[in-house]
């Protein structure tokens, strides 16, 4: 699988929604070759790509993979898409609204398991790594202006490691502040709530398609825009 840059009216789109489960795929395709157990724990949300591109290199790897959800329990595509793997198993909990307060259970559980524990929120080096070779590979780009979802924050450490020059234009999910100098605007919706103006292209309806509102009104020619996932 290669990850694609597209031409569209004025802007540079990457095309991470051409890859089953989105760009983390790839990176974590490669960080699981590094990791010896034959179970992967973690934390996510119903609305976010990280779960299925988790599920769907766990899968390449013949690993199973157990994912632990906040309430409310909801079904969203990508969660539907994600918990009909054969090596997905789905936990919801109760009284845990936050992702974030599900990592103690997620390594409770791997310690009593087994289980190799992989935290989204704060990623281990190895996998942020593999995130920077990951945009490498479309390092000829050399963008002056870069436009992005935030979440973890993970994915703009990455791009700024690449590309450290570059304009950087950040919609911010609010669940952490970015570390990385940049403009900074924050996103309309809520998490559950998709996009009100998505982008004409396929894209992340609870995440990356709410970024192109922003983009349209303050984006300039020749601008890439980081499409994680569709």
């Amino acid at each position: 699988m290669q990850l694609e840059v597209e031409a569209y009216k004025d802007f540079r789109i990457v095309r991470g929604d051409r890859i089953p489960g989105g760009v983390k795929r790839l990176a974590f395709e490669s960080y699981l070759t590094g990791v010896q157990e034959e179970e992967v724990a973690c934390a996510v949300q119903v609305q976010g790509h990280s779960q299925l591109a988790l599920g769907l290199a766990a899968q390449a790897h013949r690993k199973s993979c157990t994912l632990f959800y906040a309430e409310p329990e909801t079904n969203t595509y990508v969660y539907d898409q994600t918990a009909q793997l054969a090596n997905v198993e789905t936990h919801f909990f109760p009284r845990v609204q936050r992702q974030f307060d599900l990592e103690p259970l997620v390594n409770t559980y791997s310690n009593a398991t087994g289980a190799h524990a992989f935290c989204i929120s704060n990623p281990p080096p190895t996998f942020v790594n593999n995130l920077i070779d990951v945009v490498r590979t479309i390092e000829h780009e050399q963008p002056k202006e870069v436009w992005l979802l935030s979440g973890s924050g993970t994915t703009a450490r990455a791009l700024y490691e690449v590309w450290p020059d570059a304009q950087y234009n950040i919609v911010n999910m609010g669940f952490t502040e970015p570390t990385i100098p940049a403009r900074v605007f924050s996103v309309r919706e809520a998490t559950p709530e998709p996009a009100r103006n998505p982008p004409p292209y396929q894209s992340a309806t609870y995440y990356d398609a709410k970024l192109w509102y922003f983009v349209k009104q303050h984006a300039n020619p020749r601008a890439l825009i980081w499409n994680m996932a569709g």
